[in-house]
């Protein structure tokens, strides 16, 4: 049930997140001490508050069981880097940068037992503008996970950050390749650096038609740089 579980989130999407939260509820059920499908079911409430349809109640709620959960994966296994890692992407999603750095330090300081977990201080590092660790860790997490569609296009955008063009588009290529959708929107970044703002919009149009959805494909366009019009065209 685990194994299958961790599967789903390859590609995400708010039906996998889900799937991958059935699977995981029943393997908590088997054996409730179990620390890493714990671990894995406090990632799947953070992932419901970016792949899901949720309001500010509903993320909040997410938010609390995702902490709850990690908790228990921590005291169940003290030594388990992705539930630290959980944590630290919860403080990070409350905007508590200082709190979120203290549990992603010591995760990177770890002996990770798992992938997922050395690539989530990477995705943090991004959002606060600290690249040369960023991409630090990432190369890391794809070397050792070739298939993480999703490391693949946040190393990407640390490169495109980081001023390292060609590298930004080998990565973001192999993230589509693989099939992550939000990688357009960071590709669309690079074409807008490279002044090419006709095929910025086309990878945004790749977004949304890989089911982005309209709401966000256009709150990506403005964050972009382009028009919602602009877009559409």
């Amino acid at each position: 049930l685990y194994l299958q579980a961790i599967r789903k989130f390859d590609v995400p999407n708010g039906e996998k997140v889900r799937e991958a939260q059935a699977l995981l509820s029943r393997a908590v059920e088997l054996d409730p001490e179990f620390a890493e499908a714990w671990g894995k079911i406090s990632t799947s409430y953070t992932a419901e508050t970016i792949y899901g349809s949720l309001d500010a109640a509903g993320i909040d709620q997410r938010m609390d069981l995702a902490i709850d959960a990690a908790n228990r994966a921590t005291l169940l296994d003290p030594s388990l880097a992705s539930a630290w890692s959980a944590l630290g992407w919860t403080q990070m999603q409350r905007l508590d940068f200082e709190q979120a750095n203290i549990f992603y330090s010591r995760v990177r300081t770890m002996a990770a037992k798992d992938t997922a977990s050395t690539s989530d201080p990477g995705i943090f590092y991004t959002t606060v503008g600290w690249f040369d660790d960023a991409i630090d860790v990432l190369e890391r997490a794809v070397e050792l996970d070739p298939d993480s569609s999703v490391d693949y296009s946040v190393l990407g955008r640390a490169y495109l950050s980081n001023g390292e063009m060609d590298k930004a588009l080998a990565a973001l290529n192999i993230s589509i390749d693989q099939g992550y959708p939000a990688a357009h929107i960071n590709m669309a970044m690079v074409h807008l650096t490279n002044g090419d703002r006709g095929a910025a919009s086309a990878e945004l149009q790749g977004y949304w038609k890989l089911g982005g959805g309209v709401t966000d494909a256009a709150a990506s366009a403005a964050e972009a740089g382009l028009s919602v019009p602009e877009y559409i065209d």
